[in-house]
C-alpha cells in the first residue's frame, strides 16, 4: 500500500477510535464519573488548537517571545484570577445556562434579542478560528506528502502528481481544506448532535476531548524532545537565535494577554467546556492547577522546536509547519506522522466543541424563537432539533471554509487566531458587568456589542480581508485619512492588533455604562440582576421561590390538559421554563411557584378548596382517578359544562351539522345545521337523549344506509362505529337528494363528535370534473400520438444538424492544422533565403559603388521575402486567435515601457518615409497581456506609418476613469465611413488604399487586432475624418503601480560588430537554413561549424574547447528537440552553454519551455537584426 494511503488509513482509524470512546463513555454514565475532573481538566485544553500546536511555533520563529502572551495570559487568569471563574461558574449553574449567549441572556432580564446579538457575534467571531484550523489541517497535509513524493529535494518544493480516492487531489490547499471540512461535519455531527439534557452535557464528547488533549500534548512534547536532541548534538554547527535575543513590543505583548485572558471566559467552546460542562466543585479545583500545567508544557517546548528550525533548517517553507517538516527533514517520517495526528487533534477537537456549541446557540437562540414566532406553536421535537443542529454545523464550517479561502493569503495561523480573539473580547465587559455590576442593563449591552463588534469587523477583520494593499486599507475610505481602518481618528499605536482592540473594547464598554445608566430596570431586569451579582440574596430567595415540593412535573401536566386545553397548559408550562431559564422533565420535581400558580389558575375552575385538595393528593403521591375527581368537584359542576351557552353558539356558527354524544352514547350537544340536514321534528332532540333513538327515526325514514333489509343490523353497525372509539368517515345518498359527509371523531375521555357536511354540490362538480377527465385523456392521447410523431421528426434533424456541425468542426481544425503545417513548411525556405539575402547585402556593401543595381535586386529580394513572411506570419497568428488556444497572460506593468519599445521600434521606420512619429509619455500602470497588447501597438503603428503619406503619426495615452486609453493618431487621408467597418474583415483595406503610392498592405493587421482586443477584453475604437486623419484607441484597465519597478531598458546598441572571433555552433535539420546562417555569421566575422544533429555535431567538432555560442532549431529530424540536444552537449563539455532556439513554432507552450530551460527564444523566419541583437547580449553575459 503507497505510504500516502496509510497516513490516511492511520488517521482515519485515530479518529474512530475516539469515536468509539465517545460513544461508549455516553453509554456508561458510571465509569467518567470517577475520573470526572481529570477529563473536565483536560478538556479545557481544547484551547490548545492548531494555534497552539502549529502557529506558536512560526509565532515563535518570526517575533521570538512573541508567543508568550497567548499562554501566560490564562496561566495568571487560572491561578490569580481564580475567584472571577469560581465566580462565574457558580452563577451559571446556579442559572442553568446551557452557552455564554444564554448566559449573557439570562443575565440581562431574560432579553431573547440579546442572546440572539451573542450568538450572531459568536458565530462569526468563530468563523476566523475555525478557518484557522482548516488551513493548519491544509499545511499541516501539504507537508506531509514527503512520504508519497520521494523525488522531491525539499519539502517546500515538492510536486505530488498522485491522486486518491478517485479524482480527488489532495495537493490543491482548496480542496484539501474542503475534504477537511467534510470531515469534520460528519465526526461532528456523530459526536454532539444528540438532543440531551441537564444543560446539553455531552459526556461522550467531553472524553474525547480528553483524550485528544493527552495525544496533541505527547505529540507536540515528542517533537520538543527531538528537537533538544539535534541541537545537543549539533555542537559545532552555530545556533541561529532569531528574534529570541530581542524583548517583544510591550503593547502588542500586554494586548495579546489580555486577548487569551478573555478568550478563555468568552469563545463559546471555553464557556462551554469550563462553565456548562462544570459539574462539581472538585473539577474546578483540579483543573486550577492542571490545566496551567499543561500549557507550561505545551509553552516549554515552543522556543527547542524554533531554535532547531532556524539552525538546521535556514530555507523552511512555511514556519508554521516546523513541528511537522523539522522530522521530516531529519528523516524521522514516523515522528512527522505523529505531529501531524497531534495537530490534526487540536485541530479537530477545536472545530468539533465549537461547532456543537454554536449549533446549540444557533438551534436555541435563533431558530427555536423565529419558529415559535412564525408557527405560532411548540411542534418541537428531538429529530427536528437535530436536524437543526447537524444543518447549523455544516453551514457554520461551509462559512469558515469560505473564509479561509478568502484569508489564505493573507497572514499566518497566529494572525487569525488574533482575529477571532479580538471578536470573542467584544463579550468581555457584558460578562464582568454581569457579575459585579447590578445596574448593568440589556439596552446598554447590545448597544454596546453592536458598536464594538463593528469597530472590530472595520479595524481588524477588514484589512484582513481586503489586505494591506486596498485603497480603504492604506487610505481610508474615499481618501479620508482619519478614517484608515489601522490608524482612526489619527491614533497609530504601532500595531494594528493592539488599535482594533483599544478602539472596539473602549467603545463597547463606554457604551454599555452609558446607556445603562439612563435606563429603567424591569422587575425581571432587577430579579435577574441580584441573580447573578447577590450570591447570598440568590439563595433566600431560591428558598422563598425556587424550593422544591414534592409533586413531580408530569403530574400537573396531566391535570391541566383536560382542565386547560393543550394550547392554554402549554403557554403556562412555558412561562414556567423561562421563569426557571431551563426545561422541566416530566421526572423533575416542580418549584413551589409553579405549584401556587397552578392552584391559582385552578381555583378560577374548580374553586380554591378543591384545586387546593386535589394539589394536596398529588403532594401525598395518591392516584388521582375521574371518580375521587368528579366528588371533588360535586357543588361546581355547573362551572364545568364548557360554557354551554358559549359552546351553543360556537356550534351555531359552524357550517357543517354538529351532534356530540358522551360516553354513555347520550346526546349531549348538537346544533340548528344538524336539525335541517336530516329534516328532525322539534322535540326530538333533547340533552341526554340516547343516539340510538336517533338512528331508529333515520333508519324508518330509509335515512341509514343498508336499513331497507335489516334495521336493527343497520343501528348496531353505527352504534358498533361509536363504542369502537376510533374515528371513521362515511358518504350517504339522503332521500332527499343531498349527499352528506359524515366524519367521527373520538374524544379523550369518552363521547364522539360528528360531522355531517352537505357535499352535493362537490359531488356534482366532481362528477362532471371526471366526465371532463376522461374526454381531456383522449384528448392528450391523441396529442400525445401526435407529439412523438414530431418529437421523431425533430430527432432526426438534430442527428442531421449534429452530425453536419462536426464535419464544420472537422473541416474548420483541418483548416488550423493545415494553416499552421504549410505556414511551417513554408518559412522554412523564407528563413534561409532571408538569411542568404542579408549575407548578400553585406557582401554587396562591401564592393564598389557600381554595384548599386545589384544592391538594388537584393533589396527587391529582400522585400518581396519580408512580405511573404508577414503574411504567413498573419495567417498563423490568426489560425492561432481562432484556434481558442491562445490564453491571454495577464500581468501589471508601466505603459511607458511599452510606449519606449514602440518609439525606438518605429522611429527608423518613420525616418525612412519622412514622416514625424510622437511619443507622449505617460506614467500609469495597466493590467492586460504585454505581448498582446504590444502586438495591437504594433499593427496600429505600422497603418498609421504605412498609409500617411506626409505630416506626422502620434502615440499616445489618456485617462478615462479607471480605464487608460492607449490612442495612434495620424494626419493620413482619412477612411471613408463605407469603409470603416469592412477594413477590420481578413485582406480587405479601404478602397482608395489601392491606388495610393505608398508601401501595401496585406489587410490582415486590423483583423488581428480586432481578435486580439476581443480576447483581452479590451475595448477598441475608430474614429477617421477623410482629409484630415484617423485615431485608433485600446482601452485597458488601470491599476495601482506595484514595488518593484522594472528594469531599466538598456541604452541603443551600437552598431559596431562585437561578433569577430565569436565561435557558433549552428545545428538545423534544414541544408539551405544551414549554409544561409553560415554566409551570413561569415560576414560578421564569426567562426562557424554547422550539423544536422547531435551525431554529426560530435563527430566533426575540430575544436578542444566549446562553442561560444550555439544556434539550434527547436524541431530536428527523428523526433529530437534542440532542448534534448542543448541538454546532451552541456552534459558533453561539462558547462551550460549559452544557446538561442530558433523554431517556426512560435506557440507558447514551446517558447515557455525554452524560457524555463535557461535559453532565449527566436521566432522563425529569423530577423538577422533580432539574432544579432541576441549573439551580443551572450557575448557581453546579459
Amino acid at each position: 500500500m503507497p505510504a500516502n494511503q496509510w497516513v490516511m488509513l492511520l488517521a482515519f482509524l485515530y479518529f474512530g477510535v475516539l469515536f468509539f470512546i465517545a460513544w461508549w463513555a455516553d453509554r456508561r454514565a458510571e465509569w467518567p464519573r470517577r475520573f470526572r475532573p481529570l477529563i473536565y481538566s483536560l478538556s479545557l485544553a481544547v484551547y490548545c488548537s492548531s494555534w497552539t500546536f502549529f502557529g506558536a511555533v512560526g509565532e515563535a520563529v518570526e517575533s521570538g517571545w512573541g508567543f508568550l502572551p497567548i499562554y501566560l495570559g490564562p496561566i495568571l487568569l487560572f491561578v490569580v484570577g481564580w475567584p472571577f471563574l469560581r465566580r462565574l461558574s457558580v452563577m451559571s449553574t446556579r442559572n442553568r445556562v446551557t452557552s455564554i449567549a444564554d448566559f449573557m441572556g439570562s443575565r440581562y432580564g431574560k432579553n431573547q434579542l440579546l442572546a440572539a446579538l451573542v450568538t450572531f457575534l459568536a458565530v462569526f467571531g468563530s468563523l476566523p478560528y475555525i478557518a484557522l484550523q482548516l488551513k493548519a489541517i491544509t499545511q499541516a497535509w501539504t507537508s506531509v506528502k514527503h512520504l508519497w513524493d520521494q523525488r522531491a529535494e525539499d519539502v517546500g518544493s515538492q510536486s505530488f502528481t498522485g491522486e486518491m480516492f478517485g479524482t480527488v487531489s489532495f495537493v490543491d490547499p482548496g480542496s484539501t481544506s474542503f475534504i477537511a471540512a467534510l470531515i469534520l461535519v460528519l465526526f461532528t455531527v456523530a459526536f454532539g448532535t444528540r438532543v440531551v439534557e441537564k444543560r446539553q452535557r455531552h459526556r461522550g464528547l467531553m472524553a474525547a476531548v480528553a483524550i485528544e488533549s493527552i495525544v496533541k500534548l505527547a505529540a507536540f512534547v515528542m517533537v520538543g524532545v527531538f528537537a533538544l536532541g539535534l541541537l545537543w548534538s549539533s555542537d559545532s554547527a552555530p545556533l541561529s537565535w532569531g528574534h529570541f535575543s530581542q524583548l517583544p513590543d510591550l503593547t502588542n505583548f500586554f494586548t495579546q494577554m489580555l486577548l487569551a485572558v478573555a478568550a478563555i471566559v468568552c469563545l463559546p467552546r471555553q464557556f462551554h467546556v469550563m462553565v456548562v460542562e462544570h459539574h462539581s466543585r472538585r473539577d474546578m479545583r483540579l483543573a486550577r492547577w492542571i490545566f496551567p500545567l499543561y500549557l507550561l508544557a505545551f509553552c516549554a517546548m515552543i522556543a527547542p522546536i524554533a531554535i532547531a528550525g532556524m539552525s538546521l533548517l535556514p530555507s523552511v517553507g512555511t514556519a508554521d509547519m516546523l513541528v511537522v517538516s523539522l522530522p521530516l527533514h531529519m528523516g524521522n517520517n514516523q515522528l512527522a506522522v505523529i505531529a501531524l495526528l497531534g495537530g490534526m487533534s487540536a485541530a479537530t477537537g477545536m472545530v468539533i466543541v465549537a461547532c456543537v456549541t454554536l449549533s446549540v446557540m444557533v438551534c436555541n437562540e435563533w431558530l427555536v424563537p423565529l419558529w415559535q414566532r412564525f408557527r405560532q406553536g411548540h411542534e418541537i421535537n428531538a429529530r427536528w432539533l437535530q436536524q437543526v443542529r447537524r444543518i447549523a454545523i455544516a453551514a457554520v464550517l461551509f462559512a469558515a471554509w469560505l473564509l479561509e479561502q478568502q484569508l489564505s493569503a493573507h497572514g499566518g495561523l497566529a494572525s487569525l487566531g488574533l482575529l477571532s480573539f479580538a471578536a470573542a473580547a467584544q463579550l468581555l465587559p457584558g460578562i464582568i458587568g454581569a457579575l459585579y455590576w447590578n445596574r448593568g442593563h440589556a439596552k446598554g449591552v447590545v448597544v454596546g456589542l453592536l458598536a464594538g463588534g463593528l469597530l472590530w469587523a472595520y479595524t481588524l477583520l477588514l484589512p484582513a480581508v481586503l489586505g494591506q494593499d486596498h485603497s480603504v486599507v492604506s487610505s481610508g475610505p474615499m481618501g479620508w485619512q482619519w478614517l484608515r481602518p489601522e490608524a482612526l481618528m489619527g491614533f497609530d499605536f504601532g500595531d494594528a492588533l493592539s488599535h482594533g482592540v483599544f478602539w472596539s473594547l473602549a467603545v463597547n464598554s463606554l457604551l454599555m455604562v452609558l446607556i445603562s445608566r439612563r435606563c429603567r430596570f424591569s422587575s425581571i431586569d432587577m430579579r435577574q440582576a441580584r441573580s447573578f451579582t447577590e450570591v447570598r440574596v440568590e439563595r433566600r430567595q431560591l428558598q422563598a421561590e425556587l424550593e422544591l415540593t414534592d409533586i413531580d412535573a408530569w403530574q400537573l401536566h396531566r391535570l391541566l390538559v383536560p382542565l386547560l386545553g393543550d394550547g392554554r397548559s402549554e403557554r403556562m408550562w412555558q412561562r414556567f421554563e423561562q421563569r426557571l431559564g431551563h426545561r422541566l422533565l416530566p421526572s423533575d420535581r416542580v418549584p413551589r411557584f409553579v405549584i401556587k400558580d397552578v392552584e391559582e389558575s385552578l381555583a378560577s375552575i374548580v374553586g380554591a378548596v378543591s384545586a387546593h385538595r386535589t394539589l394536596e393528593l398529588l403532594a401525598k403521591r395518591k392516584p388521582l382517578d375521574i371518580d375521587e375527581f368528579v366528588s371533588l368537584i360535586g357543588t361546581t359542576s355547573r362551572q364545568i359544562q364548557f360554557g354551554q351557552d358559549l359552546l351553543q353558539i360556537t356550534l351555531e356558527t359552524i357550517p357543517q351539522g354538529v351532534s356530540v354524544v358522551d360516553g354513555n352514547l347520550n346526546l349531549v350537544a348538537w346544533n340548528q345545521r344538524y336539525v335541517d340536514l336530516f329534516n328532525f321534528p322539534e322535540r326530538l332532540l333533547y340533552v341526554g337523549c340516547p343516539i340510538a333513538k336517533i338512528y331508529q327515526y333515520n333508519a324508518e325514514r330509509g335515512y341509514l344506509h343498508d336499513a331497507d333489509s335489516d334495521v336493527d343490523a343497520a343501528i348496531r353497525r353505527r352504534l358498533g362505529l361509536l363504542q369502537g372509539a376510533k374515528p371513521y368517515r362515511l358518504e350517504r345518498l339522503l332521500p332527499n337528494g343531498l349527499v352528506i359527509e359524515i366524519c367521527g371523531t373520538p374524544m379523550a375521555n369518552g363521547g364522539y363528535v360528528t360531522t355531517y357536511t352537505d357535499i352535493s354540490e362537490y359531488r356534482r362538480i366532481f362528477n362532471e370534473l371526471e366526465a371532463a377527465k376522461s374526454q381531456l385523456e383522449e384528448r392528450v392521447a391523441a396529442r400525445t400520438s401526435e407529439l412523438e410523431t414530431v418529437n421523431q421528426s425533430l430527432e432526426e434533424e438534430n442527428a442531421t444538424r449534429a452530425r453536419i456541425e462536426r464535419e464544420l468542426n472537422t473541416v474548420y481544425a483541418s483548416k488550423n492544422r493545415f494553416l499552421a503545417s504549410a505556414s511551417h513548411d513554408l518559412l522554412q525556405p523564407i528563413n534561409a533565403a532571408r538569411l542568404f539575402t542579408a549575407a548578400l547585402s553585406g557582401k554587396v556593401e562591401e564592393q564598389a559603388a557600381g554595384a548599386s543595381s545589384l544592391s538594388s535586386d537584393v533589396k527587391h529580394i529582400d522585400e518581396a521575402l519580408a512580405g511573404a513572411e508577414t503574411l504567413i506570419t498573419s495567417l498563423r497568428e490568426i489560425a492561432r486567435l481562432d484556434s481558442g488556444r491562445m490564453q491571454p497572460q495577464l500581468e501589471s506593468f508601466a505603459i511607458q515601457s511599452l510606449l519606449d519599445t514602440m518609439g525606438r521600434e518605429f522611429s527608423v521606420i518613420a525616418q525612412r518615409s519622412g514622416l514625424t512619429l510622437r511619443v507622449a509619455p505617460c506614467s500609469l500602470w495597466v493590467r492586460s497581456d504585454r505581448h498582446l497588447l504590444r502586438r495591437v501597438v504594433q499593427n496600429l503603428l505600422s497603418n498609421a506609418l504605412r498609409y500617411t503619406p506626409q505630416g506626422t503619426v502620434l502615440l499616445g495615452c489618456r485617462r478615462q476613469g479607471e480605464q487608460l486609453s492607449i490612442q495612434v493618431l495620424d494626419t493620413g487621408p482619412g477612411i471613408a465611413e463605407q469603409d470603416q467597418q469592412r477594413i477590420f474583415d481578413e485582406f480587405e483595406r479601404a478602397n482608395d488604399a489601392a491606388h495610393r503610392e505608398t508601401e501595401a498592405g496585406l489587410g490582415l493587421g486590423l483583423s488581428i487586432v480586432r481578435r486580439i482586443s476581443s480576447l483581452l477584453g479590451h475595448d477598441l475604437r475608430m474614429v477617421s475624418v477623410p482629409g484630415r486623419g484617423t485615431v485608433f484607441s485600446i482601452t485597458v484597465p488601470i491599476v495601482n503601480a506595484v514595488a518593484a519597478s522594472e528594469a531599466a531598458t538598456p541604452a541603443e546598441e551600437t552598431l559596431q560588430s562585437e561578433l569577430a572571433g565569436l565561435t557558433v555552433l549552428c545545428v538545423d535539420n534544414e541544408a539551405a537554413i544551414r549554409a544561409g546562417m553560415q554566409s551570413l555569421l561569415a560576414q560578421w566575422q564569426c567562426r562557424v561549424f554547422a550539423g544536422a544533429s547531435l551525431s554529426g555535431v560530435l563527430s566533426q567538432w575540430p575544436l578542444d574547447t566549446p562553442p561560444d555560442i550555439v544556434l539550434a532549431d527547436y524541431h530536428l529530424d527523428g523526433g529530437e528537440t534542440g532542448l534534448e540536444l542543448l541538454q546532451t552537449l552541456s552534459y558533453h563539455w561539462g558547462k551550460s552553454l549559452p544557446a538561442i532556439v530558433i523554431s517556426a513554432d512560435n506557440s507558447d507552450a514551446v517558447r515557455r519551455s525554452v524560457i524555463d530551460a535557461g535559453y532565449r527564444f527566436l521566432a522563425k523566419p529569423v530577423k538577422p537584426a533580432a539574432l544579432r541583437g541576441l549573439m551580443r547580449k551572450i557575448a557581453r553575459g546579459g
